[in-house]
């Protein structure tokens, strides 16, 4: 995993948008090949229809992970479980599809649900366009207009995160040309927001606000075991104010990061998100053996090899770094204790064993 990145390539959740907008096209690398009689239009659909699957998996596993994992962070809120997007996100040449789709031409609507999640349990469906929130108007701009608008986004998500971190909130919905109100508390969970990057890296990263995860990653993660993994390792730090902290300290994370202070304080930080995101998987009831195997494998196909930077650990290293953190949820739950890790008394213990000679 990267280090968090700084400003402007993930300066905020409209970075990562604009992004996924820009390079839509780039979807059809991804999705089944469409006869020459019927492309582009089902090309269009098709690669729609796999950001909406790779959406939906990604805001799933995060729910869990943010969810059963709220007793490690103190920065909470109330999650819907949804994925809302809008049409000025999408190209021109998606958008008329997007929009059809989801009904994103009257504005801001629902395109994906976390299976069981709080927006489900209330009634909320796919398709429903956001009206309004608290009995106050949301996005209500024609559609030519919003479409020109890409801050609009922004604000969009940052009213509702507002609303759901202050408590249930009303929704004003217009499901089928009908306008309707559905009440929605939220499950308590960690706050961060999950978004999947347009990308052909296999890359996850985190900013302090969102997690974001390639769509490669995304189809290389055979199960959700290793994608939970992923997922929270950037979700821990997040939950550990990493972006805050290394910027507080002045810690170069550009070209910069593998040179004295910066490497050594990147390398802490993401040794603490590898140690944290067992736990967070753990919680979740992910299986941590298919974890192990998926960071086996993927060090095996995509590893540092002699390459690294120094800011993380090297692939065997980390290979054992994981497995001993593993280990330790295992001997935990032996013992019948409840999970509350303990990173400087692990490191201790790593550091000890990795310098005592094998026989």
């Amino acid at each position: 995993m990267t280090p968090p990145r700084p400003a402007p390539l993930r300066a905020g959740r409209p970075a990562l948008r604009t992004t996924r907008a820009l390079l839509a096209a780039s979807l059809t690398l991804f999705a089944p090949s469409a006869r020459a009689t019927d492309a582009p239009a089902t090309a269009t659909a098709a690669s729609l229809e796999t950001l909406t699957a790779a959406d939906r998996r990604a805001a799933t596993i995060g729910y869990e992970l943010q969810t059963h994992g709220l007793s490690f962070c103190t920065h909470q809120t109330n999650l819907p479980g949804w994925v809302v997007q809008d049409a000025s996100q999408y190209r021109a040449d998606f958008r008329a599809a997007a929009e059809r789709l989801y009904h994103l031409d009257q504005g801001p609507a629902v395109t994906a649900l976390v299976p069981g999640g709080a927006a489900e349990k209330a009634g909320v469906e796919v398709g429903d366009v956001l009206r309004g929130i608290n009995g106050k108007a949301l996005a209500q701009e024609p559609s030519a207009q919003r479409r020109a608008i890409s801050a609009g986004y922004e604000q969009v998500i940052g009213a509702l995160d507002k609303a759901f971190a202050d408590g249930p909130v009303s929704l004003d919905i217009l499901r089928g040309g009908r306008p309707i109100g559905i009440r929605l508390a939220g499950a308590r969970g960690c706050a961060s927001d999950i978004q999947v990057d347009i990308s052909s890296s296999f890359n996850a990263d985190a900013d302090g606000r969102t997690i974001g995860v390639s769509l490669a990653m995304l189809r290389y993660a055979d199960t959700d075991d290793g994608l939970a993994f992923i997922m929270g390792h950037e979700l821990s730090h997040d939950i550990l104010g990493h972006a805050e902290m290394l910027d507080g300290e002045h810690v170069k994370r550009g070209l910069l990061r593998s040179i004295g202070k910066n490497r050594t304080r990147i390398l802490d930080t993401e040794q603490q998100a590898d140690y944290l995101g067992i736990y967070l998987a753990a919680s979740a009831g992910y299986d941590l053996d298919a974890v192990d195997r998926f960071w086996r494998r993927y060090t095996h196909d995509h590893g540092l090899g002699l390459f690294g930077d120094g800011t993380h650990l090297g692939d065997r290293s980390r290979i054992r770094f994981i497995a001993a953190a593993i280990a330790e949820v295992r001997a935990t739950r032996t013992q019948g204790l409840p999970l509350v890790p303990d990173y400087p008394q692990f490191l201790a213990r790593f550091r000890a064993s990795a310098a005592t000679p094998s026989h």
